[in-house]
């Protein structure tokens, strides 16, 4: 047998078939070494062995007790039959099909199929076969157990540079839908603008280069700063520093207003607030209920991160499990941890915005780490995500009649499908870019939208230890939102999703990318048909929301987060011209005294905003369009025998 870096075991469990026993079937029982334990070899690390096929078993008994020949006695299934716990607790009990699997072998073991009660039934091995194959055999058991002690391997490097897939829509939103968040950001720039208006009537229009300071600003606080607003205008792009988010970056961004519309185009500087990484890591909080925030899924367990990410969790040690029932998680018990991070890099958004349209342009590249273990036994239907941190991240500007509210939070899912009994884990680090394009028209209901996918970087690993015909599928994205006022909110999400697809009791640790040169292979099967593999599939989606908010990111957004977002904004005003003054020392002759009226200033424009937003009722709560969804998967890490012909269609990639 050819020495492998890698470990493959597969105790094929394929569908029942109506064929005889061949001579191969019979060698392979034959060669199978006796063990106390059951019928799997002890495992080194360079070694691996296909156990045996049990269809042979059922046709057998399909056609008539047709095997002939002695075979010796094996402990095929279960040894001394003792009971087996899987993994500190799931599926502690013993299978009711057990015994008529074990029944069927052993008599086959001690002579012809003859000797086989002829009251067991095909239906009732076949029932036997979907009992034992949720419980592992101890080979499996020992391996997996090992999972999530460290840090799971990463293939090299796969780089995907020449990706064009492009989606562009057009299509049409109901008027009232399409209007409901535009009216309601009207309100709030009409406000904030009749302030800004009024300050200008009183103090000339230079008094607008300083954004919301000048809401409510007093006469003497003007004249006290105005000449130093004026010397800062001759060295600095003001317009940027005072009238954008203080997230952009005024060497790469810029804004212009004027004929009753906004141009601007804003830069993430990489080290704001809304480029710091957005971390999720295991912790004391286990599963919650779903709410709004989680689409109605059950919130996954763990905690936020608000520092990078530095070392790999312990994932095992930090398992919690779903509480839900049943229908929302596994029959037999689910439980999961997560880890991962994510940053954004180059980052750039470009606004055009005026009373009746808006149009979004963004360049978005994400950075994903993220690592996910799951234990469970029995049939499951478990589907969860969580939002982090709990309150989106945002930086806010206004200006005469337009402001510019900018949004991230990060968005984990989990999804574990079908039948699956053992342990799954997943890893990878991953950077893609995400181009889009959008138009919207709040009068018509019209919406455009382009999206293109540029590169895509990834590093991929998987550890499985499962009797499984299931998907697990673990995420992670950002969700940038770009709401400028008046406008309607624009959200782009894209995220990264492993995805790994099994049929079979299979145990596969440390895979190498296909995508890498002369990786290979081995397997040995005593089988010509069906299926026992598992794969690692990779997909890139991106989500464009149009309109309005979803849910469930207004699900934590209220009035107060309004007028908190605009204050702050004003704190940001204060922060940037202090900066200023530090650099600009000779357009500062007062010292002190300029940054004492600079004070004042704020404390006013503060205490509008605080008594006027309010007032409005504004609710970021709004009906949105689902503009376009744009889906990209690629086939990664693979076992043996998963190009077969029967395993190929149930474990293909897949974004469903």
């Amino acid at each position: 047998m050819r020495l492998l870096h890698k470990t493959f075991v597969f105790m094929l469990v394929p569908m029942l078939r109506t064929s005889k026993t061949g001579p191969e079937q019979l060698d392979a029982v034959e060669h199978l070494e006796e063990k106390e334990d059951g019928a799997i070899d002890t495992l080194g690390a360079n070694s691996g062995r296909v156990i045996m096929s049990t269809s042979w078993i059922a046709s057998g008994l399909e056609e008539g007790h047709g095997l002939e020949g002695r075979l010796r006695r094996r402990k095929i299934f279960g040894g001394r039959r003792r009971r087996r716990k899987i993994f500190g607790g799931l599926g502690g009990r013993r299978r009711r099909g057990l015994g008529v699997i074990e029944g069927v072998v052993n008599d086959i073991g001690n002579g012809l199929i003859d000797s086989v009660d002829p009251a067991t039934t095909v239906s009732e091995l076949r029932q036997g076969l979907q009992e034992v194959v949720s419980d592992l055999p101890p080979a499996l058991t020992s391996q997996a157990e090992a999972f999530g002690k460290g840090a799971l391997s990463l293939s090299a490097q796969v780089n995907v540079n020449d990706l064009k897939a492009q989606l562009s829509v057009h299509m049409s939103a109901a008027t009232e839908v399409a209007k409901g968040a535009a009216e309601k950001a009207d309100k709030v720039t009409a406000k904030i603008g009749n302030a800004l208006e009024d300050a200008a009537t009183r103090l000339g229009d230079s008094v607008k280069n300083i954004g919301l300071l000048a809401a409510g600003l007093a006469v003497e606080t003007w004249n006290a700063i105005k000449d130093m607003i004026l010397c800062f205008q001759n060295n600095v792009d003001l317009l940027c520093m005072l009238l954008l988010p203080a997230a952009c970056d005024c060497t790469k961004s810029s804004i212009t207003i004027a004929g009753g519309s906004m141009n601007a185009r804003c830069t993430l500087s990489g080290t704001d607030a809304l480029s710091v990484p957005m971390g999720w890591e295991p912790g004391e909080v286990g599963f919650e209920t779903g709410d709004d925030s989680s689409n109605g899924k059950t919130k996954l367990p763990g905690k936020a991160r608000t520092t990078r990410k530095t070392n790999k969790a312990k994932l095992q040690e930090t398992l919690k499990p779903n509480p839900g029932s049943s229908e929302a998680s596994c029959s037999d018990g689910l439980s999961a941890a997560l880890d991962g991070q994510i940053e954004l890099g180059t980052t750039i958004l470009d606004v055009e915005a005026s009373a009746n349209t808006v149009r979004v342009m963004v360049t978005i590249t994400s950075k994903i780490e993220m690592e996910a273990m799951v234990e469970a036994a029995g049939g499951c239907t478990f589907t969860g995500e969580r939002r982090f941190p709990a309150v989106p991240k945002y930086k806010m500007a206004c200006a005469a009649g337009f402001c510019i509210l900018l949004m991230v939070q990060g968005l984990a899912t989990m999804d574990l499908f079908g039948d699956f009994t053992g342990t799954a884990e997943a890893a990878m680090s991953a950077e893609f870019t995400t181009i889009a394009d959008v138009s919207l028209n709040f009068v018509t209901g019209q919406a455009y939208v382009t999206e293109q996918s540029t590169k895509f970087h990834h590093r991929d690993g998987m550890a499985f230890a499962a009797s499984a015909n299931s998907v697990f599928r673990v995420g992670f994205g950002p969700e940038v939102t770009v709401w400028p006022m008046p406008g309607a909110p624009v959200v782009i999400s894209p995220q990264v999703t492993a995805q790994i697809r099994a049929h079979g009791t299979i145990l596969y640790t440390e895979g190498t990318s296909l995508l890498q040169q002369g990786s290979s292979h081995t397997q040995l099967s005593n089988s010509s048909s069906g299926c026992a593999a598992v794969q690692l599939n990779v997909d890139v989606t991106t989500d464009i929301v149009g309109f309005g908010l979803p849910p469930a990111i207004s699900a934590a957004l209220s009035t107060a987060m309004l007028t908190s977002m605009i204050v702050d904004a004003i704190a940001d005003i204060r922060n940037r011209l202090m900066n200023l003054i530090a650099m600009y020392a000779s357009c500062v002759p007062g010292g002190n005294m300029v940054t004492s009226y600079i004070d004042k200033a704020v404390s006013s424009a503060t205490s509008f905003i605080q008594g006027a937003i309010p007032n409005l009722g504004f609710s970021f709560s709004t009906s949105s369009v689902q503009l376009l969804q744009q889906e990209q998967c690629w086939e990664l890490l693979k076992s043996p025998g998963a190009d077969h012909s029967d395993c190929a269609d149930k474990i293909k990639c897949s974004v469903s």
